[in-house]
């Protein structure tokens, strides 16, 4: 059974393309993608621009003048984007600068979607319609379609695995990297990514409607 990526965003610098036949994608992978190159000064860029395009629709390309490298000739408006996008993906918009308007996508490959409904009661933010919990990876989680008697998926990151003593204090990462079952639904007992994906939401894991911030 295929399972989603357990990240919220990947980052490729001159890169990101599959060339063995035999692992080539059976569709496109939603998951939010940065691609970096070296623009007209990069021989492989329209190869390889093409393909993460493809493989990966949910993407924004960034381009500089140094060649098949990472950027080093006039770096700082480059990485500050590239690092406000990392940042806001994570659901780290308050401590993150704007996107520089300085580099822009491609016309042919926008920028990462935004959530596409509106929650008139939470200021500005735009969310899926319904109930639903924010997963590990910054996905809006809805109903269960492996049980299907879970209305949406329900996760506190904060309390993991209480039948085996956690009282809080371990991370979420902690948790994964031993036992990747600490991201199952806390109600149904399914994985998360047997819960219907609705979307990334820039809000923090365990994030759901009418959760309180403050």
């Amino acid at each position: 059974k295929q399972l989603e990526p357990p990240w919220r965003l990947n980052v490729f610098f001159c890169g990101g393309n599959i060339d063995d036949a035999a692992y080539q994608f059976a569709e496109p992978c939603l998951v939010p993608t940065i691609y970096i190159s070296g623009g007209a000064s990069d021989p492989f860029d329209g190869f390889i621009g093409t393909k993460v395009a493809n493989m990966y629709p949910n993407n924004l390309q960034l381009r500089h003048t140094d060649g098949h490298d990472f950027p080093k000739t006039s770096p700082n408006d480059l990485y500050a984007t590239i690092v406000a996008e990392i940042r806001r993906q994570c659901g780290l918009t308050a401590a993150a600068a704007a996107v520089s308007q300085a580099v822009r996508p491609s016309r042919q490959n926008p920028p990462i979607a935004a959530p596409r409904h509106r929650a008139g009661d939470d200021d500005d933010e735009e969310f899926p319609a319904g109930m639903w919990t924010v997963d590990y990876i910054g996905n809006a989680r809805g109903p269960c379609q492996s049980c299907r008697r879970c209305e949406y998926y329900t996760w506190n990151p904060n309390r993991l695995r209480p039948d085996q003593g956690d009282d809080g204090g371990t991370t979420i990462t902690e948790w994964f990297l031993n036992d990747y079952t600490a991201l199952s639904c806390h109600g149904c007992g399914c994985m998360f990514s047997d819960h219907k994906s609705l979307g990334p939401v820039n809000k923090p894991a365990g994030f759901y409607p009418g959760l309180s911030e403050e």
